[in-house]
């Protein structure tokens, strides 16, 4: 069932919204509600005329009083609370509506109205009944994340946008809101770009590959962007309310969720120099466990050094008449493990946690290609003096060498 404009409506049915309007700003609630009920059972999808009835239907509750319109409203919703109606979504519109016009404030009802416009197909109607369940349970954290969904469905991805910022004002760490707002941004982009909402990226490129990795790429941008303005927002409420600890834990939840755990740990460490941060168990914890993963990556390198030692020493006989060499090398090899300790240390651990794949990979396939390598590049055996060339070329990957030990470490004995 498709949604309609008034415009589309037949004649006959477009002069009695015109009337609902003027009895409306009449005050003549009681013909401006008999009149949009008639035109919505013959147009369930007209979302204008359903928006009109429920400022009759609120503006009618407000003059009488809404006691007794909540009293047998909730008597009436006992059968939908049992799952009546519910398989049928045009019997149950029509039973909602007349739960509604009882009290227009029924939150159960005006879920069940969603549910009702999502059977039939009126996407934009569900949302809207989402909507007058926010106006009056604001923070319902439940139907803002429903709400959203629905907005996506109708394809207003700025509404669901808005929503998503809402709820990240109040909880900038919510998750579900978080992926709320990676989804609608996504959706938001497509449109912009003019691409067809109803296909997807494989359909309007013929490269399937380059069609997930836009997908891709648009979610991990998006999802950083967010992130990054999600911590200026929170450092700034930090720098206007120094006091409030729950500042210092977003910051450093946020810098934790960039992969940059060194600053994590340093707003952790100023939330527990604020008076009520000292004596806070889950912040001595949260410090206790930042400080170990920091240290944790500090130190792998350095750990691999005596490993190191013990195999100099264990190839000592043939490092025998081999004085030449060392020189030489021994200078890439500590400027390459310093950049690379450096890079470590001064670079996010989200760019780490990236590389370590591809790291892990290469070493792979150096320890699989080794004996053709051996054999290609005649390790082991008598050569010639190597030229000026060659001498650079072996010293530049030794400096590769060395840089990749300082920087990750593993398999470097390969």
């Amino acid at each position: 069932m498709p949604e309609v404009s008034v415009s589309s409506l037949d004649p006959r049915h477009q002069k009695l919204v015109e009337n609902a309007r003027v009895a409306l700003e009449r005050g003549n609630f009681d013909y401006a509600l008999e009149v949009t009920a008639q035109v919505l059972k013959a147009a369930p999808g007209c979302l204008p005329v359903r928006k009109l009835q429920r400022i009759a239907q609120l503006r009618q509750v407000k003059g009488r009083g809404g006691f007794m319109a909540k009293m047998s409203s909730g008597l009436s919703m006992a059968p939908f609370r049992f799952g009546g109606g519910k398989n049928d979504p045009a019997k149950l519109l029509e039973s909602v509506e007349s739960l509604l016009a009882k009290d227009p404030t029924n939150v159960p009802a005006l879920k069940l109205l969603a549910e009702a416009a999502q059977g039939l197909g009126l996407l934009e109607t569900a949302a809207f009944a989402l909507e007058a369940v926010r106006e009056l349970e604001p923070a319902n954290r439940t139907n803002l994340l429903a709400l959203g969904e629905a907005w996506l469905a109708a394809g207003k991805a700025t509404e669901a946008l808005k929503i998503a910022d809402d709820m990240l004002a109040a909880r900038p760490v919510d998750a579900e809101a978080q992926a709320l707002m990676r989804k609608a941004s996504v959706a938001q982009t497509v449109v912009q770009n003019k691409w067809d909402a109803s296909s997807n990226y494989r359909e309007k490129l013929r490269d399937e590959a380059a069609s997930v990795s836009l997908e891709q790429s648009a979610k991990v941008v998006i999802a950083d962007s967010m992130t990054q303005r999600l911590l200026d927002e929170a450092l700034a409420r930090a720098a206007k309310e120094p006091a409030n600890l729950n500042h210092y834990r977003t910051v450093a939840q946020l810098c934790r969720q960039a992969g940059d755990l060194e600053q994590a740990l340093v707003w952790v460490r100023k939330a527990r120099q604020q008076p009520a941060g000292g004596s806070d168990a889950a912040l001595e914890k949260q410090e206790s466990e930042l400080a170990a993963a920091v240290i944790a990556n500090a130190t792998s390198t350095f750990s691999l050094f005596p490993g190191s030692l013990a195999a100099t020493w264990g190839y000592r006989r043939e490092m025998s008449g081999q004085g030449r060499w060392i020189a030489p090398l021994i200078i890439p090899s500590l400027i390459g493990s310093l950049v690379g300790t450096l890079l470590v240390v001064t670079q996010p651990e989200k760019i780490f946690q990236q590389m370590v794949p591809w790291l892990i990979l290469a070493a792979s396939a150096l320890f699989l290609l080794q004996p053709a390598i051996t054999k290609w590049t005649g390790i082991g055996q008598p050569h010639a003096q190597p030229s000026r060339s060659t001498l650079i070329g072996i010293i530049g990957f030794q400096f590769l060498i060395a840089l990749y030990g300082g920087y990750f470490g593993a398999g470097i004995g390969i």
